[in-house]
Formats: C-alpha cells, structure tokens, sequence
C-alpha cells in the first residue's frame, strides 16, 4: 500500500514543497479470514458426493496474499467432507437424519482455513490459520418407518380376568424418527382370535403401545387358548409410501384355580366282606381338575366323611378306600353284616392338596355295602322240642318240626339226627327240620319200644358251625291187641 503526502519547509518566509510517496510492504501476520454465508441445506436423501456449499477464506494479508487449505476440525457423524483447496463441502456416506441427537436436524462443523507457502507448503505461524463454525440442515424425508424397540415381546396373563385387562410388562414403544406427517401412523393388531385389542390407533413421532383383553374370558383349559401370538403392525398413514414394520407379542395364559374337582359319578356304591382283612380294598374312586399342576388333577386330595368312617380309610392321594385294622373282623366294633349292612359316607376331592382357603372341592356320596359272611353258627331258639303221636299213627298230628336260626343270610342249615334212635324209627327232612317215621305204613308199637318216651338229638349246621337241640317224643299206646289167656 503506498501513502502520497507534500511535505513544506518555511524559515518563516520563504517556503518550499516536495511531494513524497511512501510504499509499505506487506508482511505475513493476519490470519485468513471467511467471507460469505456459512450455513448450507441438504436433503437427507442427497446421494454421496453432492455439494452442500463452498466455503470461502481469504489471506488478511492482502499485499502478497497466500492461498489456503480448508479442513475439517469437527464433523460429526463423519457425514461431509471439503475439498482441501476449494472449500466445497460435499456429503461423504449416506445421510440419516434420524441418527442426529438434536431433533432440528442441524449438523454444525468446524471448519478451519490455513495459508500455505509458495512451495505449497502448510505455515506453521499460530496467525496463519483460523477456524470457523458452519451449519449444515440436512432436511428430512420419508426414508424411516415406524419402528417397534423390540422385534418380539413375551407376556403372559391370568385366565378369565375381566375385559380391558392390560397385558402386563409388554413395554412397548413405536418411534418413527422423521418429521412432520412423515411420522404420523397408524397401529393395528392380526389376530385371529379376536381376544386383544391395541391401543392408540393412531400417533405421531413416539408413543407408549398397551395390549388388552378385549373380548374374554380366556379359557387356560382350551387348548387353543394357552398361548396367542399376536402381530402387531405400525404404519404410515400421511405418506405415499405407507412405510410399516411389524412386532410378533407372544400372549401365554396361565391357568388359575377356577374348576372344581370333578367326579365321573354322582355317586358310588361299593361292596366288602364283613370280614374281609385290614387293608382290603373297597373301592377306587378318583376325581379330575381340568386345571394344571397343584390347581388340577395333580394336586387332589381325598378325605372320607359320614357315620362310620372310622371302619374305612381312603389314601389321600390316589383315592383308594380300604378297611382299617380291626381284631376281630365280622364282630365287635369291627364291620359286622348282623349289626350294620350298609354304610352311607361322603368322600371329598380338593385340589390345590387342600390348603383352606385356596382349594376348590366337591363332594360325593358312597355307599358302602357289606357282603354277608358265614361266620355265626345256627342255633336252636329252643333247647328242648315235644311232642307226642298215637302208636301205629303214620305221622306226627300236628307235624313235627324244628327250626335253628343263622344270623348270616348266606348260610343254608342241614338239619340231622346225631342220637337218641338206635333203631331208625325217625327221619328228617334236611332241609326243613321235620321229623317224619320211617315207616309211615305201619307206624310204631310201643311193645316194641323200651320206653313210651324216645328222645332225639337234632343238630343243625351251616358247613361251619352247628348247634343241637333235644326232641321228646311221647308214644300213646293204643287198644291195638286182644286179651289173651296165659296157661295155668
């Protein structure tokens, strides 16, 4: 830069001018400076190499001004890169908006310029270099769809819980990264039961996703209502190209303790000997729990109930009854046919093993009945049987007959003469106890006889006991001969 002034001198009268030039030669101590605008727009789309804007630096030092070389200091994302000696900001890799922390999509980058010498050089002067801040907007479009945080979610829920429940711990969320009405969609639900519901239906940007049972009850009992897998699909709804993604929720239901023990009866009849041993089984009755695990068939107990349970016992597990030890079995306190025939007990079922207040039961009847058995020997109610019957008379008038009772209804009595008629003048009749004359033809004759009194031993036995009684005959004699002369 050159500076022209006149320079006077006067001694105060005379005066005398001379014109002076002044060069000034530049030196190198300004930094470069950045002209122009320093921000720029780009679409997100925008292929690789296209050019946002072209950054300008000049030297300061404008007598022999150096050229310089652009960097970038700071870029984040690595998304641009400039061309060292023109400054052209160009994009480097592929665009994406949505990867910005910032929702403004603003990329703001450090650019900085520094002179080079003649020889090409980089000056390492601290004041030959100078740094910058531009900003880039990389404008959005439709290139993300609605996304889901995670591709597949696992719940479960209890069966039969009310219309509107929420399925639990799903923690869904669909974000859809751009901007305006490109991030406005739609959420729906495949799914062929019918059973759930999903809710928004619509959103824009980010939104919390909530399942619920919509058209109950579930049935865990259903096999095919155990586990749904469900799809749920979010889905622009402003764009052209209705971009979606879909998420897969897998619904399990677990069963709850809503179904009684159930018996395949309404009510049971078993049958036992009175005398059958300890531990004999009467019966094997068995409920079913259309739940699972401890709530279902497998958790069952049984217990036996009514007047006489105290002569059964029943396994708490499988439902077996049994007889329990008694010493003296068909007698006693013992199962006795004489003294009781038929027992009427109630057996119950709960399941969850019976835990009060956390089962459900059910109750039905069992009647026991005991078979007679022949363990009483018959007896005579009478020790000792009269009669009398006239001498050549065909039969007893009225009939003779005796009769033993067997207290067991199984028994058969064979009635038998064991003593008292050596000559088999008497007959009885096995079955029925009546005592007829062998020879009903001719009848008896008392002259015949050692004594007009006969006395018959009659047992009656049942196979396996037997008892006696005495049967006493009167012979009347009879006007049967004619007087006779003796000789002298």
């Amino acid at each position: 830069r050159t500076y022209d002034f006149t320079l006077q001198a006067s001694d105060g009268e005379l005066v005398s001018n001379v014109d002076v030039s002044v060069s000034v030669q530049d030196v190198q101590n300004r930094s470069p400076e950045f002209q122009g605008s320093r921000t720029g727009v780009v679409h997100e789309d925008a292929s690789i190499g296209t050019l946002v804007m072209t950054v300008k630096a000049v030297d300061g030092d404008v007598g022999n001004p150096r050229d310089v070389l652009y960097e970038l200091i700071e870029n984040p994302h690595e998304f641009f890169l400039v061309e060292r000696l023109s400054g052209e900001l160009r994009t480097a890799r592929p665009l994406d908006r949505e990867a910005l922390k910032a929702g403004d999509g603003v990329v703001r980058l450090m650019v900085q310029a520094t002179e080079i010498n003649d020889d090409g050089s980089l000056t390492t002067d601290p004041d030959s270099s100078t740094q910058t801040m531009i900003t880039v907007t990389i404008r959005d479009v439709n290139d993300e769809p609605p996304s889901f945080n995670r591709r597949e979610y696992r719940t479960s829920v209890p069966e039969n819980v009310p219309d509107g429940t929420p399925l639990a711990q799903l923690d869904m969320v669909v974000q859809d990264t751009d901007v305006g009405s490109n991030a406005m969609f739609s959420l729906s639900l495949v799914d062929s039961s019918g059973k759930f519901s999903v809710e928004p239906a619509t959103a824009s940007g980010s939104t919390s996703v909530s399942l619920r049972v919509a058209r109950g009850p579930l049935d865990y009992e259903n096999p095919n209502e155990q586990k749904f897998i469900l799809l749920v699909v979010a889905q622009e709804t402003m764009t052209e190209e209705k971009l979606s993604s879909t998420a897969t929720v897998v619904v399990t239901v677990t069963d709850v303790n809503d179904n009684a023990p159930h018996f395949e009866l309404d009510a049971y009849t078993a049958s036992i000997s009175e005398v059958a041993d300890s531990g004999s089984v009467v019966a094997t009755i068995t409920a079913t729990d259309r739940d699972q695990g401890a709530l279902g068939t497998q958790g069952i107990t049984y217990t036996l109930t009514g007047n006489g349970a105290d002569k059964f016992s029943v396994d708490a597990n499988s439902g077996v009854m049994t007889v329990v030890q008694c010493d003296t079995p068909g007698s006693g306190d013992c199962l006795d046919y004489e003294t009781r025939k038929t027992y009427f007990l109630s057996l119950q079922a709960s399941d969850n093993h019976g835990k009060e207040g956390e089962s459900k039961s059910r109750v039905v009847p069992v009647r026991v009945t005991l078979e007679d058995a022949n363990d009483n020997p018959p007896f005579f109610s009478r020790t000792l049987y009269t009669s009398a019957i006239e001498e050549k008379a065909p039969d007893f008038d009225p009939p003779l007959i005796v009769k033993a009772i067997d207290p067991d209804d199984v028994s058969v009595i064979m009635y038998s003469l064991v003593a008292g008629d050596p000559l088999h003048l008497f007959k009885i009749e096995p079955r029925t106890g009546r005592i007829t004359l062998t020879n009903t033809t001719a009848g008896l004759d008392i002259s015949d006889l050692p004594s007009d009194t006969i006395t018959l031993t009659v047992e009656a036995s049942d196979g396996l006991g037997s008892s006696t009684t005495d049967v006493r005959i009167s012979v009347r004699d009879a006007n049967n001969h004619s007087p006779r002369f003796e000789k002298s």
